[in-house]
């Protein structure tokens, strides 16, 4: 029953064009054997011996094709079987002594046929051949009795129709070629892609894969795909392909599985429809990447994160403390040394005052220095206090107006040293969010340093005002006074600092390490740009504000 099931159906010659032509083959040669016995039977009783031997060499000609194909060959009786029609065709023309139209219509179709089975060359070839034949056919069947133009009349549709046809072939096989080409590539790329893409059906079962790391790829094809999913995975791949099969919307999930040792892997898994002309889903790709190593660095991500976390968080509580116990180290020296210094001051003083007359003038000189010194160290005692109440503090934010801050500031300024002619600009209307106490505190240092540097200009200008660049607000003091060398920029900032002799400007040199830690506590930058003897400007943001 196999050999003779196999008999008749077409084999499998491993090309899709093939197999379409070995079809062709076979379902023109299962109805013309029949046909050539039972009509050649007829015709040799009714006395056409010669017809009915070309139906029987057409008959044997399908024998040949049949038994040929399911021997590999397909060239050979594919040539056969229409030349064979061909001859029929010739003898059947040669008894009836006429041209009938119907007839010489065969011949077109032969040439088609021929050119299905062999391709465009055959075209050409059996166009030649049916030529022959209908010349065949005039000259001996008809004795001349046909004129010329008649048999011209015959071959023109003849030559058009295997011209046509060898054209039409022609751009087939070359967009054939085109597609071949473009199918190639894209097997390629997708057999050599390093993940694994498998298509099924609408009933998920397996159409292609390209490869499996767990299982061999040829023998799931035909299996459902579902036959490969753990139990863990099975509902939400069930799902998935559902929801992907109703709505024709990708969707993707992560799923776990094991390798061939055993290991468990982890799967990312994309599902996308797959349409068919008619625009419905017919099918679905699954894209499975492996994604343990990514699993597995994220999970190292997350210790080191928690690890770092904790470090941040031991490192934070370090800091907090070591700021605890110096701003009270700061205090405890502050105020312990407070008392020593107001008696330096004041027995110096009583020594000024009351032994005048017995203490010669380098002696004075010498308690005039004492004071002095003592009262500088009081006043950089007070400075360090403030800058360590500044750095324990949190920022107590409201809104507020920034510009009346700084004409009161002002004003102070001028109300203490009435004799100084100083132009002060301020911009009006400048309304942030901030510490009024803290912004108090640096806006303070920053004129008291304009002031100070500006005390030879004439006339000397102060100006506070803001500017925007790039969306971000950025604040200003600026001044025409003494300036500094940029080179020494980075030192601006640093407490006990000075950047012009001290012996010439008063100062304890933390006032702008103050200001910087004020703008700092706002989440602001603050930055110096200054030429040497042209001034000096600084800027400073407040994002919050």
């Amino acid at each position: 029953m196999d050999s003779v099931k196999r008999l008749f159906l077409p084999p499998d010659f491993g090309s899709y064009q093939k197999n379409q032509k070995a079809r062709i083959l076979y379902i023109s040669s299962l109805p013309t054997l029949f046909a050539g016995i039972g009509i050649g039977i007829l015709d040799w009783r009714a006395g056409f011996h010669a017809l009915a031997l070309s139906l029987f060499l057409m008959s044997a000609a399908s024998v040949y094709a049949l038994w040929s194909m399911h021997r590999g060959k397909l060239a050979l009786p594919g040539f056969l079987l229409p030349f064979s029609a061909l001859i029929v065709q010739t003898i059947n023309m040669l008894g009836d002594g006429s041209l009938p139209e119907p007839a010489v219509l065969i011949y077109p179709l032969l040439i088609i046929f021929a050119s299905m089975l062999l391709g465009k060359w055959a075209a050409l070839i059996f166009t030649g051949l049916c030529a022959v034949s209908q010349m065949i056919v005039f000259w001996i069947g008809f004795n001349g009795e046909e004129s010329f133009s008649t048999l011209l009349f015959i071959l023109l549709p003849i030559a058009i129709a295997g011209g046509l046809l060898w054209v039409v072939m022609d751009v087939l096989d070359r967009n054939m070629d085109r597609v071949r080409s473009s199918e190639e590539r894209w097997r390629s790329l997708v057999e050599n892609a390093p993940v694994t893409i498998v298509n099924t059906d609408r009933h998920g079962v397996i159409q292609f894969v390209n490869r499996s790391d767990n299982y061999d790829a040829n023998s799931m094809i035909g299996r459902p795909l579902l036959d490969f999913v753990r139990d863990t995975n099975y509902k939400r791949a069930l799902v998935s392909s559902r929801n992907v099969l109703k709505t024709g919307q990708s969707d993707s999930y992560e799923a776990v599985g094991r390798n061939a040792q055993g290991q468990d892997i982890h799967y990312s898994v994309s599902v996308g429809p797959i349409f068919d002309y008619a625009g419905k889903v017919n099918g679905l790709t699954f894209i499975i990447l492996d994604i343990t190593e990514k699993k597995r660095v994220e999970e190292q991500i997350l210790k080191l994160n928690a690890e770092l976390e904790r470090l941040v968080e031991e490192r934070t509580a370090q800091l907090e403390t070591s700021n605890q116990e110096l701003a009270s180290f700061s205090y405890s020296i502050s105020h312990d040394l407070r008392t020593p210094l107001r008696a330096i001051d004041g027995f110096s003083l009583a020594l000024l005052d009351d032994y005048a007359d017995v203490i010669d003038e380098q002696g004075q000189d010498y308690l005039r220095r004492v004071r002095s010194a003592s009262q500088r160290m009081g006043i950089l005692m007070d400075e360090l206090l403030r800058l360590a109440s500044i750095t324990r503090r949190q920022p107590q934010k409201q809104n507020f107006d920034l510009s009346a801050l700084a004409n009161s500031i002002a004003h102070d300024f001028r109300r203490n040293d009435p004799q100084r002619a100083v132009e002060i600009t301020i911009q009006p209307n400048l309304l942030i969010y901030g510490d009024k106490s803290l912004l108090h505190m640096a806006l303070e240092d920053l004129f008291s340093n304009a002031w100070k540097f500006t005390a030879d200009k004439e006339p000397a200008r102060i100006e506070f005002g803001c500017q925007e660049i790039e969306a971000k607000l950025i604040y200003f003091v600026c001044d025409n006074g003494l300036g500094f060398d940029m080179q020494y920029v980075d030192k601006l900032f640093q407490p006990f600092q000075h950047l012009h002799d001290r012996s010439e400007l008063a100062g304890s040199g933390i006032g702008l390490a103050i200001v910087q830690r004020v703008i700092q506590k706002h989440g602001g930058e603050i930055w110096a740009e200054a030429q040497l003897g042209q001034g000096a400007t600084i800027f400073f943001t407040l994002p919050d504000g």
